[in-house]
């Protein structure tokens, strides 16, 4: 959960009341970074938001990924692309391992 929230801090967003994923105070600075532009930090959220479904925290995973969906809906200078999204979307759908060690 350290390393997740460490993560959202890099992206401008933070966890907000009830878990729910929110803009942070460093937003405006954090998104030029991977938000207004296809980035290898796609891929990056992807793997987080698998990893959280994988280790049983599902609930975050969904939360991120709506945030995720929110943003790029609502952000006029959204620029990952559709690609990416459904990456988000298909993560978040991953079901979590029962006593399990993934493989890679």
């Amino acid at each position: 959960m350290a390393s997740y929230v460490r993560m959202l801090s890099f992206f401008g967003l933070q966890r907000g009341v009830g878990g729910d994923v929110v803009k942070a105070g460093n937003w405006e600075e954090r998104k030029a970074d991977w938000f207004t532009h296809d980035s290898h930090n796609s891929l990056r959220i992807t793997r987080i938001l698998k990893s959280l479904a994988l280790l049983g925290l599902g609930d975050e995973a969904q939360k991120f990924g709506s945030s995720l969906k929110r943003l790029c809906a609502d952000e006029p200078d959204a620029g990952t692309n559709s690609t990416a999204q459904r990456f988000w979307a298909d993560a978040v759908r991953t079901e979590p391992l029962q006593g399990q060690v993934p493989q890679r």
